[in-house]
């Protein structure tokens, strides 16, 4: 049927908006300009906070921060969170260390550009809603030459969160190497959102490597418990990578440098987890730190023989079934075996304010509860003074009067010994 003599549909709708009274017009399309001038304006205002340059806090120990990178391959573990079978399990590894004052050497970038290429490429368009890592500015230097006085120096393993980057925690780890540890952090290949190898290869996280979002805390445990082992063994693989660059580091940068007599691991998240879990089946392992993690693994029920220290983030809701476990789990880990057990609570903090998100630019965290409160800052420079005066104190030998309870300088902090 044709619509010859017919008028279009589209004239009946343009009648009806020219028989709208003349104020009743202005006042669409004044609302329409306006909509779309606030979403110019929103839109410039997410991409100006993107790309808003950010300045990390300055490390306020004695010695200048290097930092180097390294791609390691277990040649006696097969991969087994790989989607393709048949893989050896390699490793990105980062380490922060006190460097010798250097002469024209630059500052390394937060993330190099290939990793933010692929951190990019990752999330999308969803990128724009993060900070933008090639605006940040970090202050350790791009292979300097380590410092041999105090040398050598005692070891930190650092781990992330289940997902995120070692170097979301670059706070954490310049602060440290600036007081005179060697912090060396690995990247969880497939749990971590993504890995850039050496050679470019860029290496997704997977379902093997990660939990699902819908999984309940009962179907969780078994989950992380299988997956625990997996990030404990790469820390038992990066301490043996350490024992063969303290005997001879083709470089010549670490040899005879590194106290591995003084081993400490800390971690946040699931990554604090690994480190308990590394501590209960390690000895080299002298003293821990959790950032809040849940704990996982064989250490729940054989507890621990080091010192070790809980950190944890104000809790949205004290009753959450999680948070009661964990609070189980660490009590029962304190009377298992006799070793000195400190926690305490951050107030104003959540779960990524112990990590460099709590500077950058993160509404979608924000908005999601993952960020609290508390300046970011502030809360960063309670979280280094505190793991620091731990392993200074278990590591070093020193007198740290900060663990003996409360402290009037950080009044944030609810602090118990057990």
């Amino acid at each position: 049927m044709n619509h010859i003599g017919r008028p279009f549909p589209y004239r009946r709708r343009l009648i009806s908006w020219q028989r709208l009274p003349v104020w009743i017009r202005r006042l669409l399309l004044w609302v329409t300009i306006l909509l779309i001038l606030g979403l110019m304006a929103g839109t410039a205002w997410i991409w100006q906070q993107h790309n808003r340059p950010v300045t990390l806090p300055l490390p306020l120990g004695q010695f200048p921060v290097g930092r180097v990178a390294y791609d390691w391959t277990d040649p006696t573990r097969v991969e087994t969170l790989a989607s393709e079978p048949g893989q050896k399990r390699e490793l990105t590894v980062w380490i922060w260390y006190p460097a010798a004052p250097a002469v024209n050497k630059t500052a390394a970038p937060y993330l190099p550009a290939s990793w933010v290429q692929a951190r990019q490429a990752m999330l999308g368009v969803g990128a724009f809603l993060t900070q933008n890592l090639s605006v940040v500015q970090s202050h350790a230097l791009a292979d300097a030459p380590l410092a041999t006085s105090g040398s050598p120096y005692p070891v930190l393993v650092m781990q992330p969160g289940l997902g995120p980057l070692v170097t979301d925690y670059t706070t954490l780890a310049e602060a440290l190497a600036s007081q005179g540890y060697v912090v060396v952090g690995s990247n969880p290949t497939f749990s971590a959102n993504v890995v850039v190898f050496a050679d470019g290869r860029r290496v997704l996280g997977t379902a093997a490597g990660n939990i699902p979002d819908t999984a309940s805390p009962e179907e969780a445990r078994p989950l992380l418990n299988r997956l625990i082992t997996v990030w404990a063994a790469d820390d038992k693989f990066i301490l043996n990578q350490l024992e063969g660059l303290n005997r001879s580091d083709p470089t010549g940068r670490f040899t005879g440098r590194l106290n591995l007599q003084a081993v400490g691991i800390f971690g946040h998240s699931f990554g604090g987890a690994a480190a308990a879990q590394l501590c209960q089946l390690d000895s080299r392992c002298k003293a821990g730190a959790d950032l809040d993690g849940f704990p996982y693994g064989t250490v729940v029920e054989e507890g621990l023989r080091q010192p070790f220290m809980f950190v944890w983030s104000e809790p949205p809701d004290a009753t959450d079934p999680g948070w009661q476990q964990a609070l189980q789990d660490t009590e029962n880990m304190a009377v298992k075996r006799p070793h000195d057990q400190y926690e305490m609570t951050i107030q104003g903090m959540r779960h990524f304010n112990f990590s460099d998100q709590a500077i950058f630019f993160s509404p979608v965290l924000r908005l999601l509860g993952g960020l609290g409160p508390i300046d970011g800052r502030r809360g960063l420079e309670i979280t280094v003074t505190y793991v620091q005066g731990f392993f200074d104190h278990y590591l070093k030998g020193m007198d740290v009067p900060l663990l003996n309870g409360p402290s009037p300088a950080y009044p944030e902090v609810q602090f118990k010994t057990q």
